[in-house]
């Protein structure tokens, strides 16, 4: 009877231990779309400094902004998430940018960016 105990606690265990993900990364379905910044710590966005991100389910995407020149410029990146809080943004390597993070968040159908080091430093999007 003891040896039938440890098999049905040893079978629960596997089954539980199955049913978790071997990916490190959990993924945000909220994040795949098209998301146009508005303001920057509460004030508006000045022309030279708006962007709009698009992301999508594969986890590639590209943001659109003007470049040190002043033209509208689409930079691909790939991306995903550490936790239900993080969003990772590497870049690439063609730009010569290193990866960025930023918290996340959603509020009333907004999406709120965050610098990590920084939290001062926030980004409001809206959907488009």
């Amino acid at each position: 009877m003891k040896h039938l105990k440890f098999f049905y606690l040893a079978t629960a265990l596997v089954a539980v231990m199955s049913l978790q993900s071997c990916d490190e990364y959990f993924y945000d379905n909220q994040l795949v779309g098209a998301w146009e910044c508005i303001s920057f710590q509460g004030y508006p966005i000045p022309k030279a400094d708006e962007h709009i991100y698009v992301n999508y389910a594969d986890r590639t995407g590209y943001m659109e902004a003007f470049d040190e020149f002043g033209v509208w410029t689409t930079f691909p990146y790939r991306w995903w998430t550490t936790d239900r809080r993080s969003i990772v943004i590497d870049w690439d390597y063609a730009f010569g940018a290193e990866p960025a993070e930023y918290f996340y968040d959603f509020d009333h159908g907004f999406l709120y960016l965050t610098d990590p080091w920084d939290p001062n430093r926030w980004w409001q999007y809206r959907p488009i």
